[in-house]
C-alpha cells in the first residue's frame, strides 16, 4: 500500500462507495465517515476491504468538531450531500450543505491537510426533490448558479 490516508466524507452514499472502491484499488488507505445511524451497516459493507478501510461516525458537518478524524490524513474527499427531505425548503438544504462543507474544509486546514476535493450534486435541493417528491430532470434543464460558496460577495 502507498501508505497515504484519504478521509472520505460520506461513504454511505452511492458516490462515496465508488470513491472508496477506487481508492482501495489504487492502494490508498481510507478513513470514511457515515452518520451514526448508518455506521454499523457501513462498517459491515466495507469489511470486505479489511484494514484498508475504517469507518467513523460524523453526524453534524456544520457544527461538529472532529479533530481525530483528520489526524494523519493526507487528503480529504468530501462527497456527503444533504439528505432528501431532511430540510423543508431548498434554501435551507443549500445553507446546511454550504455550512457543513465550509466547516469540513476549515477543520482540514487546521489539521494541516493540503489536498481537498469537493463533489456536490444539486439533485437533493432542486424543486420537488427537497420535499421528497422527486421528478425526472430533463436534458435541457439546468440549474442557474448565482453565487459560489467560496467566492467573495
Amino acid at each position: 500500500m502507498s501508505g497515504d490516508l484519504v478521509l472520505v466524507i460520506g461513504v454511505s452514499g452511492y458516490l462515496g462507495a465508488h470513491v472508496v472502491d477506487r481508492l482501495v484499488k489504487d492502494e490508498y488507505r481510507v478513513r470514511g465517515t457515515a452518520r451514526s445511524a448508518k455506521l454499523y451497516r457501513s462498517r459491515e459493507a466495507y469489511a470486505v476491504y479489511g484494514e484498508a478501510v475504517e469507518i467513523i461516525a460524523m453526524n453534524d458537518l456544520a457544527n461538529g468538531d472532529y479533530p481525530d478524524a483528520f489526524k494523519g490524513v493526507d487528503a480529504v474527499i468530501h462527497v456527503a450531500a444533504t439528505m432528501i427531505g431532511r430540510e423543508a425548503e431548498a434554501e435551507a438544504a443549500i445553507r446546511v450543505s454550504m455550512d457543513g462543507s465550509l466547516d469540513i474544509l476549515a477543520q482540514a486546514e487546521r489539521a494541516g491537510v493540503k489536498n481537498f476535493s469537493f463533489v456536490r450534486t444539486i439533485g437533493p435541493v432542486t424543486d420537488g426533490i427537497a420535499m421528497g417528491k422527486p421528478e425526472p430532470v430533463k436534458g435541457d434543464e439546468w440549474v442557474a448558479v448565482t453565487r459560489l460558496c467560496c467566492q467573495p460577495g
